[in-house]
């Protein structure tokens, strides 16, 4: 009897890895499939300062400077940008805190813009350790230079870009405020599409079947093997935000965004520790909160960084925004 029960057993575990591998390999091109990201506009101006850098694997990315003139900066602020974004899109999104007296750096990431490629690296919108480690490096860099060393820092991503801001600024100690938009974490987006696509596909009764448990563990395999295939690892946002504790964060969100749905924007402003804020944008797509609020957005921003060097500004910035629902 108990070699029966062994063999059946074996043989369900063999039924669910076949079934695992079936499935990962059917999800493993399109979680792998690149969005259709549109550019950034691009704002450079005269002014700016060209700069290199170096960050792992022996690579040097490329930075831009915009330094203020008419006396000491306030504070830096790094720009993280999006994957098809670059250093030049700095100005656009940050102008009101430049204007606000911020120095600003912002940097392209490695396989982006102007920086250099690590050979055989495709980067996609999901978050590797490899753009980590990129902001990582700026912040580094900001700190060697002589006149940012004690100066208040802050940081701005856009979508894969907030990612890797709120991943670097939760593995550093010096960073004091982050602000995001379009950010997401690879786990629960990867779930949401997955659950979704499911329903168009399979039927409902056969999708009871599975736990949510079971899901999870394929789309854990597809990330295995895509690692492999891309030689590179993902990062464990949802995880790593629970250090920020103290860091606040303002999150900014399209409540139209297609790419990233919202129901998933408030998952994660959820595991944001306290003293964070979820700004949702009526009628907005994703990364377009700049284009349909331009007024409400830079003040958004001013009023959130002002906090860093007054303390007054930051009492009142914790009840600018409406809490997630």
């Amino acid at each position: 009897m108990t070699w029966t029960v062994a063999i059946i057993l074996l043989g369900v575990l063999i039924v669910d890895f076949a079934l695992r591998c079936l499935a990962a390999r059917l999800i493993l091109p399109m979680f792998e499939r690149k969005p259709p990201f549109g550019r950034p506009p691009q704002v450079c101006l005269d002014t700016e300062e060209i700069v290199s850098f170096p960050t792992t694997k022996r690579l040097l990315l490329r930075g831009r400077i915009h330094r203020q003139t008419q006396g000491p900066p306030r504070g830096v602020i790094i720009f993280c940008p999006e994957m098809e974004g670059d250093s030049t899109s700095a100005l656009y999104y940050c102008e009101a805190l430049f204007k606000a007296g911020f120095d600003l750096f912002a940097f392209d990431f490695r396989n982006q813009g102007e920086s250099e490629s690590l050979k055989g690296y495709e980067p996609l919108h999901w978050l590797t350790e490899f753009e980590v480690e990129d902001a990582i490096a700026a912040i580094e860099y900001v700190r060697s230079r002589e006149e940012w060393a004690d100066l208040p820092l802050g940081m701005v991503g856009i979508s894969r870009g907030g990612g890797a801001a709120l991943s670097a600024a939760s593995r550093r100690g010096d960073v004091e405020r982050v602000v995001v938009e379009g950010a997401f974490t690879t786990h629960q987006l990867m779930e949401y599409y997955t659950l979704r696509w499911a329903e168009l596909y399979i039927p409902q009764w056969l999708m009871n079947l599975f736990p949510l448990w079971h899901v999870r563990g394929t789309l854990a395999l597809v990330r295995f093997l895509s690692q492999l295939r891309r030689r590179c690892r993902y990062v464990r946002l949802d995880r790593e935000i629970a250090r920020l504790d103290g860091t606040p964060v303002l999150m900014i969100h399209g409540e139209r965004d297609s790419y990233v749905p919202l129901e998933t924007a408030r998952q994660l402003a959820r595991r944001l520790p306290e003293n964070n804020e979820l700004w949702l944008v009526p009628k907005t797509n994703h990364n377009k909160a700049k284009e349909t609020h331009p007024q409400e957005y830079d003040q958004q921003l001013t009023s959130f960084f002002d906090a860093m060097d007054d303390p007054q500004a930051a009492g009142q910035a914790e009840h600018s925004l409406p809490q997630p629902a």
